[in-house]
């Protein structure tokens, strides 16, 4: 796991922020393919409006990164709702959407039921 990208291309050096983005991305993308290994790379969304999701046009940088990435998963907040928001996959398609909780008692994140999302999103209402 690399956290996050804009850290990693701080200081870099050069004025096109943009450029030095998509070299940086190049260089770990080149990393995973020379040694058959997943990389899993941080990168902050664009501010959205309150409330709205985030989606893979507010990944900040480049259009790059969501392109060439073989996985988008985005932690989406709504209310006191939180979950995994799997919008590409690129070995099987597959796209979804997982709800998690934070357990502060034992410091973990578990997965919740439909029924349980729901509930917590109904406490927002």
């Amino acid at each position: 796991v690399l956290d996050n990208l804009q850290f990693m291309t701080f200081g870099m050096g050069g004025d096109d922020k943009f450029a030095m983005i998509d070299t940086c991305l190049a260089k770990v993308r080149q990393f995973a393919t020379d040694h058959n290994v997943h990389v899993s790379l941080v990168m902050h969304p664009r501010k959205e409006e309150p409330g709205k999701e985030i989606h893979m046009g507010s990944v900040y940088g480049s259009g790059k990164a969501t392109q060439d990435s073989d996985n988008v998963i985005i932690i989406q907040h709504v209310g006191k709702l939180r979950y995994l928001d799997i919008q590409k996959n690129r070995f099987d398609g597959t796209r979804g959407k997982v709800p998690f909780v934070f357990d502060s008692h034992t410091l973990r994140y578990s997965e919740i039921s439909a029924e349980e999302a729901d509930d917590l999103l109904a406490q927002d209402e």
